[in-house]
């Protein structure tokens, strides 16, 4: 194994410790994520100033100013609707409204089997999320103080954070090591950047949809709808789930109607992330889904969410590190 190699394994093995620490895992995903978000305002405003630290400074206020403004805006109406919505879909389950459309017993009977078992855990989650949310409010606050804090700092000495490489590594691996670290970087940010634009369009146009069509929890579903396109693949799933059951209670017409929606709204989704990606790293869809489904068993909610940057940072080292020897091209 060459000296690069075993230098870059090293640092990965630290930075995989380090992730299982919790606290600490969502923190640096936070920051990492409000970074990528900063930089690419930031080179915006390239165009009309040339002034780095008053780009940074206009960046990282319009940020944090659209962030408080947002949850002054849509936390209270969350929690107010909150209540209410999630009554709606366990009495909706209750009241087995969903058996009008199923008329062969047996399919009945195994989705009857299907809620029983899946009821008293949705409200074991919920109430385990509620007791936690509740448990850890100190230390969510310390963590986004430390948030707030490492975004500031980390665009301030953006462009050190970026050639750190240059110091971890020997000046003889900089040839090979400096293209790997300024490939990997650039596919993460825009993988985050292209993310966020997603989720944000999903929610928004989830949010429009029950406005126009004048239903409730609107901004429930359009909050929902943003979180769970954080979760690759399987976040579709999650966030399907409570507008299905929403529709149940609409009948036949309304399951039909949300579920074109929904395929609609995923379409100009899937197009805008498939854009925003051109020119950057190609990932399998199988091979993603592996990792997420392997992380999530070992990690957690946490480990969706990271599934994609390790499969990101795997098709990298390989392309850099692996595949010259077979190859047969000359590695330090």
């Amino acid at each position: 194994m060459n000296l690069a190699t075993l230098i870059t394994l090293l640092f990965f093995l630290f930075i995989v410790f380090v992730f299982m620490i919790k606290d600490v895992a969502v923190v640096l995903v936070l920051i990492f994520i409000s970074v990528s978000v900063l930089k690419a305002l930031n080179d915006a405003l390239e165009r009309i100033l040339r002034s780095n630290s008053l780009r940074v400074l206009i960046s990282i206020s319009i940020y944090f100013l659209f962030l408080a403004f947002t949850i002054w805006l849509i936390v209270p109406a969350v929690v107010k609707e909150f209540g209410s919505f999630y009554k709606l879909m366990m009495g909706d389950v209750n009241l087995k409204s969903w058996k009008k459309f199923f008329e062969n017993d047996r399919i009945l009977d195994l989705f009857q089997k299907i809620i029983d078992y899946m009821k008293p855990r949705i409200n074991d989650y919920v109430n385990t999320a509620l007791t936690t949310l509740a448990t850890s409010t100190p230390k969510f606050g310390m963590q986004i103080f430390f948030v707030i804090l490492g975004t500031i700092y980390s665009l301030i000495y953006f462009d050190h954070l970026r050639n750190l490489p240059k110091v971890l590594y020997p000046r003889k691996l900089h040839s090979i090591v400096l293209p790997f670290s300024n490939e990997l970087f650039a596919n993460l940010m825009r993988f985050v950047q292209a993310v966020f634009v997603t989720a944000m369009l999903t929610g928004i146009l989830f949010f429009l949809s029950f406005e126009i069509m004048g239903l409730k929890y609107s901004i429930t579903i359009g909050v929902w709808a943003f979180v769970t396109n954080f979760m690759p693949i399987v976040g579709v799933l999650f966030e399907y789930i409570p507008v299905l059951l929403f529709s149940l209670s609409l009948g036949f017409k309304g399951v039909i109607i949300m579920t074109l929606i929904t395929l609609a709204i995923h379409t100009v989704s899937f197009v805008t992330f498939i854009h925003m990606m051109k020119g950057y790293s190609n990932i399998s869809p199988v091979e993603m889904l592996f990792f997420i489904l392997l992380l999530w068993k070992l990690y957690g909610l946490m480990g969706i969410f990271i599934a994609v940057p390790l499969t990101i940072f795997i098709n990298t080292f390989w392309k850099y590190f692996i595949r010259p020897r077979y190859e047969g091209e000359e590695m330090i």
